[in-house]
């Protein structure tokens, strides 16, 4: 009959001993958990915040800006139409070279426009009175005035057959690459028409518009260069506008770039960079890794394993700072780890 009794107390006991053991493993890992807090803040403090710098040295630093533009020939010229009429044949293609005063296409000598058969029959008329005359002079067959009126007839009719020769044989009006052709043969023309256009790509041209702030940057001479898949242009700028053209709303900026290898060809769209500045010798931090507080700019340098602050005076900046004063050439700004760092933390530099 005392069974139940003693059955009761070893319940009991178990019951107390699980309690125990929950108490004891939820105390267990409270205290981990506070340990591992503490290991972390512990490190920090004993090897220092883990960081990464970057040792200040002299080095480039460019201001720029950048534009898209389309690229012509730095000379240019269109032949145009002298008459009215029809193309009888184009003698070139778009991308031939041709010489100033090469024929490129022509028209039908009989276009009744040109008179191109009459000059033709009064030059070789005169020619041979002339040369006939001239040979009787010499022989003093006639006086010198009779042949100089001859001569002026003759050099009449030779400047109208000239004339009328380049009204149906169009020429290039200089020397370079034809870029564009703007009509088939058989095709019917008013005077005047551009026919096609000739181009000197040696050099290569473009024009850019600049807001009121981007002109205070730009003057004449500058250095440019063109970027075109990977081919790159050296040039400069060559004329800036004093004055805002009120159709773009922005100051036309004008510039050449070299091309020698005439790989770029006219018409091409490119992105095109002007260097506003440039300091081949500057101390450049990013602005990602630079402060501001009451006091000013400043960034964090490791003095005797510690974090510590430094105001910084800058110059120019472009996406980085070019710094005038503050640093000097050897010291390590940091540049990862800034989150965790206060002046006078101690760190630690990784790799």
């Amino acid at each position: 009959m005392f069974r139940p009794i003693n059955n009761q107390i070893t319940i009991w006991k178990i019951s107390v001993l699980i309690i125990l053991l929950g108490a004891f493993f939820a105390s267990g890992c409270g205290r981990n958990g506070e340990i591992e807090s503490k290991s972390m803040s512990q490190i920090h403090k004993d090897d220092g915040i883990p960081i990464k710098v970057k040792t200040v040295k002299p080095e480039m630093f460019e201001k720029k800006l950048e534009y898209t533009g389309t690229l012509t020939g730095n000379r240019q010229s269109i032949a145009s139409a002298m008459v009215g009429g029809r193309i009888e044949k184009i003698l070139v293609d778009i991308g031939d070279y041709v010489e100033e005063d090469q024929v490129i296409m022509t028209f039908p000598p009989d276009n009744p426009s040109s008179q191109y058969k009459q000059a033709k029959a009064a030059f070789q008329l005169s020619k041979k009175t002339y040369d006939r005359m001239k040979n009787l002079y010499e022989k003093g067959g006639i006086s010198k005035q009779k042949l100089d009126q001859i001569k002026t007839q003759y050099e009449v009719d030779k400047a109208n057959w000239l004339t009328a020769k380049k009204m149906v044989k169009v020429e290039a009006p200089i020397s370079g690459i034809v870029t564009e052709i703007n009509v088939n043969e058989t095709d019917n023309v008013r005077a005047e028409s551009p026919l096609a256009t000739i181009s000197n790509i040696e050099k290569l041209k473009s024009t850019i518009w600049a807001n009121s702030d981007e002109v205070e940057q730009i003057d004449k001479g500058m250095q440019a260069s063109v970027l075109w898949n990977e081919h790159v242009l050296a040039g400069k700028v060559t004329n800036v506008a004093i004055s805002k053209d009120p159709a773009q709303n922005a100051f036309r900026v004008d510039l050449v770039f070299e091309n020698p290898d005439e790989k770029c060809k006219p018409g091409i769209i490119a992105d095109i960079e002007i260097e506003t500045y440039s300091n081949p010798s500057a101390f450049v931090v990013e602005r990602k890794n630079v402060g501001e507080d009451a006091k000013g700019r400043y960034v964090f340098i490791v003095k005797n394993n510690k974090a510590k602050k430094a105001y910084i005076q800058v110059g120019e900046s472009d996406g980085a700072f070019e710094i005038d004063s503050g640093i000097k050439q050897g010291d390590k700004v940091i540049v990862e780890g800034l989150n965790l760092v206060k002046d006078g933390s101690k760190v630690q530099i990784i790799q």
